[in-house]
């Protein structure tokens, strides 16, 4: 169940519940962190010249859903998700489930 999940029990459970991390470590370690171990070059920032993708969620909602029963369950509170510049989740609906592309270490 930590596929789609795992971002929004970091932040619903740890950051906002628990108070066991801050809100902008979480942010950097689940961003710009990996982007930059993979080498992912225009990833992690929003920043000019970087793929422009984007969470819209909101702070005293999200959580994770999914368990080992029901895998596949969304998580709640993730209101948009803009991916290179597109709208992929609108109103927490998946609207263009075409736009996510894989990438080997240091290809993006």
């Amino acid at each position: 169940p930590r596929g789609a999940g795992t971002f929004p029990r970091v932040i619903g459970r740890f950051v906002r519940d628990m108070k066991v991390m801050e809100f902008f470590d979480a942010i950097y370690k689940m961003t710009y962190m990996p982007a930059k171990r993979l080498k992912l070059n225009r990833k992690g920032l929003l920043k000019e010249g970087y793929d422009a993708d984007i969470t819209i969620f909101d702070y005293d909602t999200i959580i994770d859903k999914a368990t080992f029963q029901e895998p596949q369950l969304r998580p709640e509170g993730i209101d948009y998700v803009i991916l290179n510049g597109k709208l992929a989740i609108e109103k927490g609906k998946t609207v263009n489930n075409t736009l996510g592309k894989f990438y080997k270490r240091g290809e993006a």
